[in-house]
C-alpha cells in the first residue's frame, strides 16, 4: 500500500509538472498574441466602418502580385470580402490569426506596414470563417485548399483569447497532415465570411459601403496591384462595380507628368456603364524604398474632369499612402496628395507623422514635409499654366490646415504651409464677380466676402442671401463673388483668415453703417426688410438703434425716432402726412414696424399735433395777408410774391380732414364753410370715410382754410374777383354769421363796393339808401380838375353793406351837407346861380324834391337849398338865353309829350338819338315807297300779260303778286297760282350803289335759274340832290323805261354761291352774306323791259298755257 501510494503520489508530481510547463510554453505563445489582440480589437471601436473596408483592401493588396480582383458583398447576418490574389503562406496566416505584420510580397510596394491594423475589420463582426489555399511549401506549386477556418475574436479574456488561438493553430496545423484536399492550383478567391449577430455590425457595413463608392476610384487610380473592386449589396438590391481600364500620360511639364486614369464603374441601377477619368499629377522626382526600388516621390489626384473644378466630397480622405488616410478628410486642400513613403503618426493610419524628433538622421516628419511641399510646387506649376482653360475654379480655393493645433510645432508648421498656400491662391484668377459688362475674374485679393457669421445665417435662411449680396455690390461695386459663390468664398476666407483680421471680411456692423449712412441709395426696401428680419431672429435689437428702419415716405428712421401708425382711417393718414411732414416721416413702414417695439402716434396724437400745425399755418399765411394789405393802402396794389400761402396738397389735405371730422347731412357752420371753400376750389370727395369728432377738433383746420382762401381771394385783380361775386357774397355771409370767426372778416379785401371794386372792410360805409342821383351830383360837384370823385368807392354794395361788421354809415344828411360845401364854396350860390358851372345839377336837386319815394331825402339832405328853391327858380328861368327854349317847352300842352320831352332832353345822347331817329324814319319811309313801286310794276306786267294773252288765257288766271316777305324775290309770277317766273327788284339812287342780292335772295335764283330775272332800276339824277328820299316818276312808262333785266343772273351767281353751309362736320360759311352785281356786268348782260315781255316773259307764259292744254 505505501509503495503503491508512494508511487501514486510519484505520477501526481509528474502531471502537475507537465501541465504547468504546457501552461507556462502556451501562455508563452498565446498569451501576449491574445492580449494585444484585445487591446487593437477594444481600441478600434472609434475607429470608423470605412478603415474596415481600407485594411480588407490593404490586405488584398499585400497578397496581390498581378492584378487582384476584389468583392465586397453585404448579406443578411454576414458580410463576406474577397481576393483573387496569392495564397495564404504559413507567415501569412500566422500573421492573420496571431494579428502580427507579415509580408507576402519582396518588391517594396506592399501597403500593409501594420498587421494589426486588420483588427478593425471586427467592426463588421468578431467572428468570421476563413476560406482560401495555404501554400505547403515555399518553392513548390503545392497548397492546401481549406474550405473553413474559424476565427473567433469573441472573448473578453486573455485566456479565452489565448485558447482560441491555440485551437487556431491546432486547426492548421491538422492540415499538414491531410492529403485530401492538397492541390497543385490554389483556390481561386480567398473568402473572409463575417457573422453579423447585431444590429451594430450590419449598421457599419451600410455605412461603410455608402461611403466606399466615392473614394474607390482613387484607390483603383493608385493601386495598380488592384483590378477591380465591387461592392454587392443584397439587402439593397444594388450592386456597383469599379474597373480600372488604362492609364495614359496626356502631358508633361517641367516638374510633373499628368496621367489620365480611366475607371468603368457600373451600377446595376443604371442601365449603362459610365466611365470616370481621374487626373493625376506625379512628381519627376522620385525616392528609394528600402528595398531599393524607386518610387514616384508624390502624386496629385486633381479635382477636375472635364475642364470643370469640383468640390471633393467631405467622404474623401486628402492625404493617401496608398489608400486613404481615414481622418484627414478635412485635411488642408482640396487636392488629394499621395507619397509611397509618407509616414503615419500612429497605426490607425489618421494622420501624418509632421513633428520632428530631433534624434533621427532621417526624420520622417522632415520627410513628410518635403513631400507635401513637392505636391505644393507641382500643384501649382500645373495650375498657373491652365487655370484659364477651367470652369469653377473656385474650388480650388479652400485652403484649412489645423493652425489650432494644441501642438506648437504642428500648429507652426501648418501655419507656415497655409502662408505659402495663401499667398500663391491670392494671386490667381479664380473669383467670379458680376459686373455690368458681365462675370470677370478677379483676384481673391481684390474681392469682399462675408463674415462667418452672416455666411451661417445666408445659408440657413432661404431669402437672405441676395440682400446681403445686394448691399455689398453697392458698397463695393465689381469686386462681390456672384451670389451663387458668395457663401462659399465667404467660407474660404473664414477658414484663409482664421484668428486673423481681414478687412476684405465684411459683418453685420458694416452693412448697418453703409445703409444708416447712405439711405435707400444702399437698399431695396425687400432687401432691407430681410436683413431686418435678420436682425430680429438673431436677437440683434441694438443695430435698430441706427437708421434701417423704412418709413412710409421711403427714408429711413431708427427705434428711437421712429413712429408705429395707429391712426384710424388711411384717408386721415394720407392727410396727416402732407399736414405734418415731420412727425409722419418718421412713420415707419407695418412690415418694419412689426419688426420691434415702436412708440405708437395715434388720433389722439393727431389732434394735438394738428392743433400746433394749423396755428403755424396761420401764422404764415397772416405775413402774406398783411403783406397785401400793407401793399393795397400804400399804393393800391396787390403783392408781387405770394409765397407762405398753403400748396394744393396742404389745402387739400385739410378739407380733407374737415370732410372727415364733419357729421355728415350737417347744417352747421363748419360744414358751410367747407363746402363755400370747396366750390371755390372745384374739389370734390372721393372717399366716404369719416372719423369720431370728439377725437378732433375742426377750428384750427377751418380757421387755416378760410385764412388761405379769403388771402388767396383779396391778391385776385378785380376781374377774376367779379366772376366769383356771388360766391364771396356767401362766403362772407357764411362767416359773418359765426361770431367767434366773424372778426376776421376784417383781414381781407373782399368786400364789394358800388363801384364795382372790391375793398377792405374798414375801406367802406354802408349806404342807408343814398339816392343814385344824389351820388352822381356828389361826383361831379366835389371832383376837381385833378380828382375825379367816385363816392360809390367809398360805399359798400348794398348786399355786402348788410354784412360787413362795421358801425360805419354814411348819413344821407352828412352826406348832403358835403356838397352843400362845396357849392356854397364856388361863391355864386343864389345871388350868381346863374352862372355855376353846376346849375344844372341844383336844378336837378330841385326837380328831385318832388319825387314820390326820395323826395324826403333830397329835402333832408339838401334843406338849404329847399328853402331857396323860389330865388333860385327865377335867377334860372328867366336867363334871357334860355328864354326862348324854356318857353317853347311851356308851350307843349300834351303832359305825355310834354314828359317825353323833358325825359329826353335829360338824356347825355339826345343829339345822337335825334340824328338816328331821323335817319330810321327815313329809311321806314323809303321801304315803303319801294313796295309801292313794286306793287304798281306788278300790276303793270300782269296787265300787260293778260291783255297781249287774252286771246289764249280762256279760264285760266295770270297774277303778278307783289312779295312782302323776304322769300327770295320781289314779284312772283303765276297762273292759276302756280309760280312760273320770278323777279328782284333793285333800285339805283346814286352812282357809288351797289346792286346787291341778299343770301336768300341768291339761293333761290340759283335753285330758279331758268325762271328768275333780276331788274335793276337806274333812279341816279331823278329826284336832283334829294337822293334821300326814294320818289319815283309817276307814270309808269317812265319808271320802265329807267329798267334794265338781267334773266341769266342765277346761271352767274351759281359759281359763287357757298357750298355745305347748314354742315354739322365741315368748316362752312355762315350769316348773312351777300353776292355783288357790278354796273358793268348789268349794261353787258341786261335787256331792256320790253325785250323781256317779248322775247322771255310771253313765251315762258305762253309754253305754260299749251303744256296745261295737253
Amino acid at each position: 500500500m505505501d509503495e503503491e501510494a508512494k508511487e501514486k503520489g510519484n505520477n501526481d508530481v509528474e502531471c502537475k509538472i507537465k501541465e504547468q510547463a504546457e501552461a507556462s510554453k502556451n501562455n508563452t505563445l498565446w498569451g501576449k498574441p491574445a492580449n494585444d489582440i484585445l487591446n487593437g480589437r477594444d481600441n478600434s471601436t472609434s475607429a470608423k466602418p470605412i478603415r474596415a473596408i481600407w485594411e480588407m483592401v490593404q490586405n488584398a493588396c499585400d497578397a496581390s502580385v498581378n492584378e487582384s480582383n476584389i468583392v465586397f458583398t453585404r448579406r443578411q447576418g454576414e458580410f463576406e470580402f474577397k481576393h483573387d490574389g496569392i495564397p495564404f503562406t504559413n507567415d501569412t496566416l500566422n500573421a492573420l490569426i496571431l494579428q502580427t505584420s507579415a509580408k507576402s510580397r519582396n518588391d517594396g510596394d506592399q501597403v500593409g506596414q501594420y498587421g494589426t491594423g486588420f483588427l478593425t475589420t471586427h467592426k463588421f463582426g468578431r467572428e468570421f470563417k476563413l476560406a482560401g489555399s495555404l501554400k505547403l511549401i515555399e518553392d513548390k506549386e503545392l497548397y492546401y485548399n481549406f474550405p473553413n477556418l474559424t476565427i473567433d475574436r469573441k472573448p473578453n479574456t486573455r485566456e479565452e483569447m489565448a485558447e482560441n488561438l491555440a485551437n487556431q493553430f491546432k486547426e492548421k496545423n491538422s492540415w499538414l497532415d491531410k492529403h485530401d484536399n492538397r492541390s497543385s492550383t490554389p483556390n481561386k478567391w480567398t473568402i473572409f465570411t463575417y457573422f453579423q449577430p447585431y444590429d451594430k455590425e450590419r449598421k457599419n457595413v451600410e455605412v461603410a459601403f455608402e461611403q466606399a463608392i466615392e473614394t474607390i476610384p482613387y484607390v483603383l487610380c493608385l493601386n495598380e496591384g488592384i483590378k477591380s473592386i465591387s461592392l454587392c449589396d443584397e439587402i439593397g438590391g444594388r450592386t456597383i462595380s469599379f474597373n480600372r481600364k488604362e492609364k495614359r500620360l496626356k502631358e508633361e511639364t517641367s516638374i510633373s507628368y499628368l496621367y489620365s486614369t480611366t475607371i468603368l464603374v457600373n451600377d446595376s441601377r443604371n442601365e449603362k456603364s459610365r466611365e470616370f477619368s481621374i487626373l493625376t499629377l506625379e512628381s519627376k522626382k522620385t525616392v528609394t524604398t528600402k528595398k531599393g526600388i524607386n518610387k514616384t516621390m508624390v502624386t496629385v489626384i486633381l479635382p477636375i474632369h472635364k475642364n470643370i473644378v469640383s468640390n471633393l466630397s467631405d467622404n474623401i480622405s486628402k492625404l493617401f499612402i496608398y489608400l486613404p488616410l481615414v481622418g484627414t478628410e478635412h485635411w488642408g486642400i482640396n487636392f488629394v496628395i499621395h507619397a509611397p513613403m509618407f509616414t503615419c503618426s500612429s497605426d490607425d493610419r489618421s494622420s501624418l507623422r509632421l513633428i520632428t524628433d530631433g534624434q533621427t538622421e532621417h526624420d520622417p516628419a522632415i520627410e513628410n514635409r518635403e513631400y507635401i511641399q513637392e505636391a505644393s510646387d507641382i500643384i501649382f506649376d500645373y495650375i498657373n499654366q491652365h487655370l484659364s482653360e477651367w470652369q469653377d475654379i473656385h474650388y480650388l480655393a479652400p485652403i484649412d490646415f489645423d493652425v489650432s493645433n494644441p501642438n506648437k510645432e504642428l500648429s507652426d508648421y501648418y501655419k507656415e504651409l497655409k502662408d505659402i498656400w495663401l499667398k500663391k491662391m491670392s494671386e490667381l484668377d479664380i473669383v467670379s464677380v458680376k459686373t455690368v459688362g458681365g462675370i470677370i475674374r478677379k483676384k481673391p485679393s481684390n474681392i469682399y466676402v462675408l463674415d462667418s457669421t452672416l455666411a451661417k445665417a445666408a445659408k440657413e435662411k432661404e431669402g437672405l442671401l441676395m440682400p446681403f449680396y445686394n448691399v455689398l455690390s453697392n458698397m463695393n461695386h465689381d469686386a462681390i463673388p456672384t451670389p451663387e459663390h458668395l457663401i462659399f468664398w465667404s467660407e474660404v476666407f473664414a477658414h484663409w483668415y482664421e484668428g486673423e483680421g481681414c478687412n476684405q471680411i465684411l459683418n453685420i456692423n458694416n452693412i448697418i453703417d453703409y445703409i444708416a449712412n447712405n439711405d435707400m441709395a444702399a437698399v431695396n426696401e425687400k432687401d432691407l426688410l430681410q436683413i431686418c428680419e435678420y436682425l430680429r431672429d438673431s436677437d440683434q435689437l441694438s443695430f435698430f438703434d441706427k437708421n434701417i428702419l423704412l418709413t412710409e415716405t421711403g427714408t429711413l428712421t431708427n427705434k428711437s425716432e421712429g413712429y408705429r401708425s395707429d391712426i384710424s382711417s388711411n384717408k386721415l393718414k394720407s392727410c396727416i402726412k402732407t399736414l405734418l411732414p415731420e412727425q409722419t416721416s418718421k412713420f415707419v413702414k407695418n412690415e418694419f414696424a412689426n419688426l420691434i417695439q415702436l412708440p405708437s402716434f395715434n388720433d389722439k396724437n393727431i389732434k394735438e399735433a394738428l392743433s400746433a400745425c394749423t396755428e403755424a399755418l396761420q401764422t404764415k399765411i397772416k405775413v402774406v395777408t398783411d403783406d397785401a394789405k400793407s401793399k393795397w393802402e400804400s399804393d393800391r396794389k396787390n403783392p408781387e410774391s405770394i409765397g407762405n400761402i398753403l400748396n394744393e396738397k396742404q389745402r387739400n389735405a385739410l378739407m380733407d380732414y374737415c370732410y372727415m371730422a364733419i357729421s355728415e347731412n350737417s347744417i352747421s357752420f363748419q360744414s358751410k364753410a367747407l363746402e363755400l371753400i370747396r366750390e371755390y376750389y372745384n374739389y370734390s370727395f372721393s372717399f366716404t370715410d369719416k372719423i369720431y369728432s370728439d377725437c378732433f377738433e375742426w377750428r384750427g383746420a377751418i380757421r387755416t382754410l378760410l385764412c388761405h382762401t379769403l388771402t388767396e381771394f383779396t391778391i385776385l385783380n378785380d376781374e377774376k374777383k367779379k366772376e366769383q361775386t356771388d360766391w364771396i357774397k356767401r362766403m362772407i355771409d357764411c362767416v359773418y354769421a359765426f361770431s367767434d370767426f366773424s372778426g376776421m372778416l376784417q383781414n381781407y379785401r373782399v368786400y364789394l363796393s358800388q363801384s364795382e371794386e372790391f375793398s377792405y372792410c374798414n375801406e367802406l360805409k354802408r349806404d342807408p339808401g343814398i339816392p343814385e342821383k344824389m351820388k352822381d351830383i356828389y361826383n361831379t360837384i366835389t371832383s376837381t380838375q385833378g380828382k375825379t370823385i367816385e363816392i360809390r368807392k367809398e360805399l359798400f354794395n348794398h348786399e355786402f353793406g348788410k354784412i360787413a361788421p362795421t358801425d360805419a354809415t354814411c348819413e344821407i344828411v352828412v352826406f348832403g351837407k358835403e356838397i352843400m360845401d362845396e357849392i356854397s364854396k364856388s361863391g355864386k350860390y343864389l345871388n350868381e346861380i346863374d352862372s355855376y358851372e353846376h346849375k344844372d345839377l341844383i336844378m336837378d336837386i330841385i326837380n328831385n324834391f318832388d319825387d314820390e319815394t326820395e323826395g324826403e331825402k333830397w329835402k333832408s339832405a339838401f334843406e338849404s337849398i329847399y328853402k331857396d328853391i323860389p330865388s333860385l327858380l327865377a335867377k334860372l328861368v328867366l336867363n334871357k338865353d334860355d328864354r326862348e327854349s324854356m318857353i317853347k317847352i311851356m308851350k307843349i300842352k300834351d303832359k305825355t309829350r310834354l314828359n317825353k320831352a323833358a325825359e329826353i332832353i335829360n338824356d347825355e345822347n339826345l343829339i345822337g338819338i335825334w340824328e338816328m331817329g331821323q335817319v330810321a324814319w327815313m329809311e321806314k319811309q323809303n321801304q315803303q315807297h319801294d313796295f309801292d313801286k313794286k306793287k304798281e310794276l306788278g300790276k303793270y306786267v300782269e296787265n300787260y300779260l293778260r291783255e297781249e294773252l287774252k286771246d289764249i288765257l280762256s279760264d285760266n288766271t295770270v297774277e303778278a303778286k307783289v312779295d312782302d316777305v323776304q322769300g327770295g324775290q320781289d314779284i312772283i309770277i303765276s297762273i292759276n297760282e302756280n309760280p312760273i317766273y320770278y323777279i328782284e327788284v333793285k333800285s339805283r339812287w346814286v352812282s357809288a350803289d351797289s346792286v346787291m342780292m341778299s343770301a336768300t335772295q341768291l339761293d333761290r335764283s340759283v335753285e330758279k335759274k331758268d325762271c328768275y330775272a333780276l331788274f335793276v332800276v337806274d333812279m341816279i339824277g331823278f329826284n336832283g340832290e334829294n337822293v334821300k328820299e326814294h320818289i319815283y316818276p309817276k307814270t309808269m312808262d317812265e319808271f320802265v323805261s329807267r329798267i334794265r333785266i338781267v334773266p341769266n343772273i342765277g346761271e352767274l351767281n351759281k359759281e359763287i354761291i357757298p357750298t355745305k353751309r347748314n354742315s354739322n362736320e365741315q368748316v362752312h360759311i355762315g350769316g348773312d352774306y351777300k353776292s355783288i352785281v357790278p354796273q358793268r356786268l348789268i349794261s353787258k348782260e341786261g335787256i331792256d323791259y320790253n325785250s323781256f315781255l317779248l322775247d322771255i316773259l310771253k313765251p315762258k307764259v305762253l309754253k305754260t298755257l299749251q303744256n296745261r292744254q295737253l
